[in-house]
Formats: C-alpha cells, sequence, structure tokens
C-alpha cells in the first residue's frame, strides 16, 4: 500500500486510510488476543517500527501521510481496545505494552519532517495515556482567568465601540 500512497485518489483515501486504521487495529488485537506473549508483542512491535514508524524519514518506504496516520491513530486504537486501562483484565501487560509502543513512536520527535515532529509531540502527551501526568485542572483554572494569548481578559464581556475619531 505505501508504494501506491501517492497514485491514490482523493475519492479513495478515505478507504485506505480506514484500511490502514483496521490492519493496526488487528495486530493489536492479536497481540492482546495472545495475552501479551512476548514473542507476539516483539514481532508486532517490529512491524510497527519498520512501518509506519521508520524513523528514517525515507519517503520511498513510508510515505508522509501514512507516518501522520500511524501517528494520529495509535493511541486511539489502544484506547478502543482497552489497553490502556491498568484496572481491566490483563491490564498491567496491556499498559507495559502500550508504553512499549510509545517508545517506537517517541523517536519520531526526531524525525526530518516538521510535520511529523509536531503530531508525535502531542501524540506522546495524549492525556489518555496513562503514564503521561494530568494538567486537565490547572489548564480549565488557567483559561477562566487568562486568555489564548496568555493575558488577562478582564474586558472580554464589554463590546468593542469602534474607532473613536475625536
Amino acid at each position: 500500500m505505501a508504494a501506491q500512497w501517492t497514485d491514490i485518489d482523493v475519492l479513495r483515501m478515505e478507504k485506505f486510510l480506514l484500511l490502514v486504521r483496521r490492519t493496526f487495529a488487528a495486530g493489536l488485537q492479536w497481540v492482546r488476543d495472545g495475552a501479551y506473549a512476548d514473542a507476539r508483542a516483539d514481532a508486532l512491535l517490529a512491524v510497527y517500527a519498520e512501518f509506519p514508524f521508520e524513523l528514517e524519514g525515507d519517503l520511498r518506504k513510508v510515505p508522509v501521510g501514512m507516518r501522520l496516520h500511524g501517528v494520529d491513530i495509535w493511541v486511539d486504537e489502544l484506547e478502543r481496545l482497552g489497553m490502556l486501562d491498568a484496572d481491566a483484565e490483563g491490564g498491567e501487560k496491556a499498559v507495559a505494552f502500550a508504553k512499549r509502543l510509545s517508545q517506537i513512536v517517541e523517536p519520531l520527535k526526531r524525525s526530518p519532517v516538521k510535520t511529523v515532529r509536531a503530531k508525535v509531540a502531542e501524540a506522546v502527551e495524549d492525556e489518555r495515556l496513562p503514564w503521561t501526568e494530568r494538567k486537565a485542572d490547572n489548564e480549565v483554572a488557567d483559561a477562566t482567568a487568562t486568555g489564548a494569548d496568555g493575558a488577562m481578559d478582564e474586558d472580554d464581556d464589554e463590546e468593542w465601540g469602534g474607532i473613536d475619531d475625536k
């Protein structure tokens, strides 16, 4: 699929993205069904490290769009399969596997492609990951006191009267 990525027309792209998502999820499901056995986990992580999370940035091997899609979906699929919940059955093994997967994704922060670096930096700090620190309470409190530019917005409720031409 990667070899044909640039030739896929826009009308079919959604189907291919869905196919990538389902293939990625099927791999995760396979590891989960095998009770996170080391052999299965190692095999799948080796495949993911080679494709789509390949580090060299070789666009002939893995196109940027496919890398970005892989970075977009990895946390979603882990969550959907319940692999981020330490309290669930087999949860500790699942979280350990998810952490190993994040260690494959994280080095992409040094990718030669700027958009990949930015997307990975955002994905590895996703609040759904059990090992990331939750800042939600602090962010909510800060957001009510400051605006997007960080300045105090005390007069946000006032209406702007226009330019005074006097």
